[in-house]
């Protein structure tokens, strides 16, 4: 058989959903779509595979659950070139049996922090000579690194506010994330929410650049290694 698309299941459903638009939602109806939604799951949970693909998924799911689809939505940081978060919002909250979807949607916490380990009280910090995010033993917030948090669609930059440098994570997650780019781009943004089942203001970090959390590890490095949200260290964000 002659392959005229790629192999994976997200780009062989997408590229038969294209383009959404609200005359095409027609093509694909609830049934059709929960199909589809069950036939790329495994893809649709694993970080490897492309956001510009599953944006495309959830959009048709929108027909089949709605709310499900704007759940999914909100750990998405690329939607192709031909999408964008605010659209993808806007056709979510439009669909039939839609309910205060968009106000449901959470964002990052935007302002100067200081970054404190929910579980231990530690507090992170980096400098220019050593840029890696350490959370050291101390628990005084004297020597902690502050830390800008602005927003990017559905996510956003952390940049220490000594240096200029932005906070940057490794694909592998195998590094320390380090405060290490003069300039923001994909590696460069995280998904900041609430943790689930955690205090009110304690917070799980994504990044972007792999799809797994942050933790820390014995030695205090903050590493995006997490396979999910339970396995995320919590963080607060200290003014």
């Amino acid at each position: 058989m002659i392959r005229f698309w790629g192999s994976q299941k997200v780009q062989i459903a997408a590229i038969q959903i294209l383009p959404v638009t609200p005359i095409n939602e027609y093509m694909y109806d609830a049934k059709w779509a929960q199909n589809v939604y069950d036939y790329t799951l495994n893809e649709l949970n694993d970080g490897s595979f492309s956001d510009d693909w599953k944006s495309v998924i959830y959009l048709a799911y929108s027909q089949a659950n709605p709310s499900a689809a704007a759940q999914r939505s909100t750990s998405l940081t690329g939607w192709g070139s031909g999408n964008t978060y605010s659209n993808q919002m806007y056709f979510l909250s439009t669909r039939p049996g839609a309910s205060n979807i968009c106000a449901q949607a959470t964002a990052n916490p935007q302002g100067k922090f200081k970054l404190r380990v929910a579980e231990t009280g530690r507090f992170v910090s980096s400098s220019s000579g050593s840029p890696d995010l350490i959370a050291s033993s101390a628990t005084s917030q004297a020597d902690a690194t502050v830390y800008a948090f602005a927003f990017t669609p559905n996510a956003g930059t952390i940049q220490a506010v000594a240096t200029g440098q932005f906070v940057t994570a490794d694909a592998a997650g195998t590094y320390t994330i380090s405060a290490s780019r003069a300039a923001a781009s994909t590696w460069e943004t995280f998904v900041v929410r609430q943790k689930i089942g955690a205090a009110t203001g304690t917070y799980s970090i994504l990044a972007a650049s792999n799809k797994k959390y942050v933790v820390v590890g014995s030695n205090g490095a903050l590493v995006n290694s997490g396979n999910n949200e339970g396995s995320s260290t919590g963080f607060t964000f200290v003014s």
